[in-house]
């Protein structure tokens, strides 16, 4: 059975039933975990990553690609 899922920002990379069946946890690129309803469709939790670097002021350093700055503000840092 495939099924798209609604309700993620960005895609959803890893998909895992539980071993009942009734639900199905998606990881996605926007650091939630979302646990859908297997029959119906509907997200039953949304789990919300810690962003690790929230807030940590980075300035100065040298050396960083435009990618790693681009991770690190993606990650809660200031660049």
């Amino acid at each position: 059975m495939f099924a798209y899922l609604c309700g993620t920002s960005t895609s959803s990379f890893f998909r895992c039933f539980c071993g009942d069946g009734e639900v199905i946890a998606s990881a996605s690129q926007d650091q939630t975990v979302r646990i859908w309803d297997v029959k119906t469709g509907e997200c039953l939790r949304v789990l919300i990553a810690k962003r690790l670097y929230k807030g940590m002021k980075l300035t100065g350093v040298k050396g960083l690609t435009d990618a790693t700055i681009m991770t690190l503000q993606a990650l809660g840092a200031v660049v």
